[in-house]
């Protein structure tokens, strides 16, 4: 579901977004290491991608979504959120998480702000047990994802010969 979402948002975006797939992918995987879900983390760089329209800085604002997420227990898409109506100039949610802001802040003085506040969080989180085995049950699930697949596709034809063997009525005879 995540990865249709991460497509859909892609495509919006035309020919020059579906080119950068595999990096946002790569960037995406090295989240896991934080203990961020590589789809979300896909999903989250994409929707940033979308709002920004440069791949470099919608990268950069994940890093600071991911640090927002671990500093105040958030899930990533909350976060990326928040991190988007920051960079809109939009500041009145980050009053609700502690973010002292001038009024009439800029984007650039909010995206500093939060930078500030919490630039490092999902580093330094990473080094702690909880995450480290967030991480491990992320790279489990995902490895069970890969074999998985790998298995449906190798044992899909004998399940359509052992299907069609059962649906014989020759067979329903015999039992």
């Amino acid at each position: 579901v995540s990865m249709a979402k991460f497509d859909a948002i892609l495509k919006t975006m035309g020919k020059s977004a579906m080119d950068n797939r595999n990096a946002i992918l790569e960037a995406a995987d090295a989240a896991v290491k934080l203990g961020f879900d590589d789809e979300d983390t896909s999903v989250s760089i994409a929707r940033l991608y979308q709002a920004t329209g440069n791949l470099t800085k919608a990268t950069n604002l994940n890093n600071l979504a991911m640090d927002l997420a671990r500093a105040k227990n958030l899930d990533l898409s909350s976060a990326t959120d928040l991190v988007i109506k920051a960079s809109a100039g939009q500041a009145r949610e980050l009053l609700n998480i502690g973010i002292k802001l001038k009024e009439n802040a800029t984007s650039t003085e909010i995206l500093t702000a939060l930078q500030s506040a919490y630039g490092g969080q999902a580093a330094a989180a990473a080094q702690t047990w909880n995450v480290q085995m967030q991480a491990l049950g992320i790279t489990f699930t995902n490895f069970k994802e890969t074999v998985g697949g790998a298995l449906i596709t190798a044992l899909e034809p004998f399940i359509q010969q052992f299907t069609a063997w059962l649906n014989d009525p020759k067979t329903k005879e015999n039992f």
